[in-house]
């Protein structure tokens, strides 16, 4: 039971590092717990699921917006893997000594990603916008006003507002001068929101150039048909965007060290010839 218990969590896990990957965002349950079902079914096969996520793009539009594509390289193989059962037993088994070196950073992801969904009451991270009716049936007093305002202010410019602004959108709130749409348009179009936006964009650059330098270490250690695991890319390409001097060298290391892991040593030995 304990295992059957294991791989469902590790399954899920998995998969919430896809919905990361593909739209920097979590899944809803529900999509969560139909992928792992179908999965744990053999519905669906472990290697196509970063497709089937990324086709729920194209489903749900108004929910999922995509931000990374699956790369083609990827594409290609999982394409291969229809017609070649043997190398899905392969890239699966060289996955699992993998699983515990990520274990430990997967779960604290998916907790801050949780802390992240609970920290908001007006804002939905699901549908990136704003509860506005929940607003209104509140009293709207100060509190509430101020929470409101500190929302839009974390969301559109990643921090909260100086105080001079935010006590003026508090009290046009409150006396009814603003309503909560023409606050939130307030702050979505302050200059702060615009700096943000290039800060996010700069960071969305660097982003790309880290999973490319990424994908081409394990094409150079690995061998190009290997297929680079999402949830290990999205870990070292963290690892390069989150940190202003990131270690290169100990990130191409430890893909190094995976690849000498990942060598299947031949249990017959290959006949001698004179």
């Amino acid at each position: 039971m304990s295992h059957s218990g294991d791989k469902e969590q590790q399954i899920q896990v998995y998969v919430r590092q896809l919905f990361t990957y593909y739209y920097n965002r979590d899944g809803i349950s529900k999509h969560i717990d139909s992928i792992v079902g179908k999965v744990l079914n053999s519905e669906l096969p472990l290697e196509q699921v970063p497709l089937f996520i990324e086709s729920l793009a194209k489903v749900f539009p108004d929910v999922y917006i995509l931000i990374n594509k699956t790369p083609d390289h990827i594409l290609q193989q999982a394409m291969n893997n229809n017609n070649n059962n043997n190398n899905n037993s392969q890239s699966s088994s060289s996955h699992k000594p993998q699983e515990s070196h990520l274990k430990q950073q997967q779960q604290q992801q998916q907790q801050q990603q949780h802390s992240q969904q609970q920290q908001y009451q007006f804002y939905d991270t699901f549908t990136n916008t704003f509860n506005k009716e929940l607003f209104k049936q509140l009293t709207i007093d100060t509190a509430n006003a101020k929470k409101y305002v500190d929302e839009l202010n974390i969301v559109y410019t990643g921090k909260i507002g100086d105080p001079a602004t935010t006590q003026y959108l508090v009290k046009s709130l409150v006396d009814g001068s603003f309503s909560p749409t023409q606050a939130e348009l307030q702050i979505k179009f302050s200059k702060e929101a615009k700096q943000h936006g290039v800060s996010l964009q700069i960071k969305q650059d660097k982003k790309k150039r880290a999973e490319e330098y990424i994908y081409e270490l394990y094409k150079l250690y690995f061998g190009a048909s290997f297929i680079c695991p999402l949830d290990e890319l999205h870990y070292y390409t963290n690892m390069i965007v989150e940190d202003p001097h990131p270690d290169y060298q100990s990130i191409e290391d430890d893909i190094k060290e995976k690849a000498i892991m990942n060598v299947q040593i031949p249990i017959k030995k290959p006949p001698q010839y004179k």
